[in-house]
């Protein structure tokens, strides 16, 4: 990790409300665009390993929350690497992890209502 890198991680982590905040409602939002049911507090919990609250969600729902957490450790982690096709393709197989297993960029009609 960079000097850029440790400062980058200080910072956040001296704001930890904001940034479990900021994630947490990330993963939300971003999971109920695709029609995921999970409530803010359950994303936190699934996020954040609060282990305190019972969640009833589908696998695939549980599956797509857990992946944004790990997508997001991802850019984090490669804040300071030039964005590139391997990247795009890391993010995509992360997000698609244990729901759809991929290799790189989709090769099939996506439908967007």
């Amino acid at each position: 990790m960079s000097i850029k890198q440790k400062s980058l991680y200080n910072k956040i982590w001296r704001n930890r409300p904001y940034f479990e905040d900021f994630i947490t409602r990330s993963i939300y939002h971003s999971n109920a665009i695709e029609g995921n049911t999970i409530s803010y507090a359950e994303t936190y919990a699934i996020t954040f390993n609060n282990n305190s609250l019972k969640i009833n969600a589908t696998p695939r729902e549980l599956y797509e929350a857990i992946n944004l957490k790990y997508a997001f450790h991802y850019v984090l982690d490669h804040l300071n690497d030039p964005l590139s096709l391997n990247m795009i393709k890391n993010i995509g197989i992360l997000l698609n992890k244990n729901i759809s297993e991929i290799n790189g960029f989709r090769t099939t009609k996506a439908d967007i209502g």
